[in-house]
């Protein structure tokens, strides 16, 4: 069952009213663990005088790629006082994956001896809703249909932090607010009009479908991965008794050889002899595709004066690293811990320690993503495989 969200708007009351406050832009997993985090330390200290809000645009009911979280992301949540988020029912286990990748015969990654605890593919929609539920049953007020449309600087002199202006049914609110936070996902809604300047090292781009299995299709509970010339082939169940098939390529690749066309996706899956032995390319006929990139790529700053960026904001990944929701989560702590100190403890190198950490885990990645890559050496010639070598 889901978790219910109170979406009576709070009033946004003048600058000055509250001693502080601190504005969540986005209520993705980035942004509600912030806030989770930020209030788990605000009890523990009884204070009171630091009010934190999530704003949010309410999106259309989402059409999810398939994803999973590993036990890595359990032992965060459980750092967030969160054990229980995960057992709703609504999520199925996924012991590990199993993939075809620079060779011929598939291999085990699997998660049993991984203390931490288990991985799951994900009810995106339920995971969310909890966690923006459990920020709010911890004092965060969530106002709802809030778009971003314009941020202004606060002079120094007055203190600083920004005045942001929303679109909402009501019509255009403004608020002020001591501190922003953008998790806003890879749109950076408050990085972009800050001028933050994003590296981006790559990007692919997954082509991808919504299956409805037939009964005689039984597939293992967990995900599967094959390499082909055109990139790379994921196969996973979601709860809801369906499956997802996607395509990890490049956009010169789907130019080339117009992947994005259902046809042509759909003869480049034939190229997947293992992934066929669970779902032939027969049973693709009349899905849609749908097209989701995903940029490897980081801020130049991911801190500032009165302000911070976390999960896809701060960072993204490669999907091949499936550390996306684990990556929001790891940094929504990290950010809440060092929002916590920076006004409790007036700590004011807590924002830099936390910068310093968002640089090193993505450095990690990279050097994981470059090693997982260079590991698939069967299609020399093929431009998708060249670019991710060189990059």
């Amino acid at each position: 069952m889901r978790a219910h969200i109170n979406m009576q708007q709070h009033p946004l009351t003048p600058f000055g009213t509250a001693p502080v406050r601190v504005a969540i832009v986005g209520a993705g997993p980035a942004g509600s663990a912030t806030a989770i985090a930020l209030c788990n330390a605000l009890a523990e200290q009884k204070r009171d005088d630091i009010e934190v809000c999530i704003f949010h645009r309410t999106t259309a009911k989402r059409w999810p790629l398939g994803e999973t979280i590993p036990p890595a992301a359990s032992a965060v949540l459980r750092e967030l006082q969160l054990p229980g988020l995960l057992h709703s029912g609504r999520h199925l286990p996924c012991p590990g994956s199993l993939s075809v990748w620079g060779g011929e015969k598939a291999q085990a990654n699997d998660f049993l001896l991984d203390l931490s605890g288990s991985g799951y593919h994900l009810d995106r929609e339920d995971f969310d809703s909890g966690l923006l539920h459990e920020a709010q049953k911890r004092g965060t007020k969530v106002h709802s249909d809030y778009s971003l449309r314009h941020l202004l600087s606060k002079p120094l002199s007055d203190e600083g932090g920004f005045t942001l202006m929303f679109a909402t049914p009501e019509g255009e609110q403004q608020l002020d607010a001591d501190f922003v936070v953008d998790a806003s996902g890879q749109g950076a809604a408050v990085m972009r009009r800050l001028d933050i300047a994003r590296n981006q090292l790559d990007e692919v781009i997954s082509l991808y479908t919504r299956i409805a299995l037939a009964d005689h299709n039984t597939l293992p509970q967990h995900t599967l991965l094959e390499a082909t010339a055109d990139g790379w082939w994921y196969l996973s169940a979601v709860p809801g008794g369906d499956c997802v098939l996607s395509l990890t390529t490049d956009a010169q690749q789907l130019k080339a050889k117009n992947l994005d066309k259902p046809d042509q996706w759909q003869h480049a899956y034939t190229q997947a002899k293992w992934l066929n032995q669970f779902l032939s390319a027969q049973q693709l006929n009349h899905y849609p595709l749908r097209q989701a990139p995903a940029r490897s790529a980081i801020l130049s700053n991911c801190v500032g004066s009165h302000w911070l960026a976390v999960g896809d904001a701060a960072c993204s990944f490669d999907s091949i690293s499936s550390a996306g929701i684990t990556n929001a989560l790891i940094q929504g702590l990290w950010a809440g811990q060092a929002l916590a100190a920076y006004f409790i403890d007036v700590n004011r190198t807590a924002l830099a320690a936390y910068q310093d950490k968002v640089f090193a885990r993505f450095n990690q990645y990279v050097g994981v993503r470059s090693y997982l890559y260079a590991q698939e050496t069967r299609f020399p010639t093929e431009g998708f495989w060249q670019r991710r070598r060189l990059g």
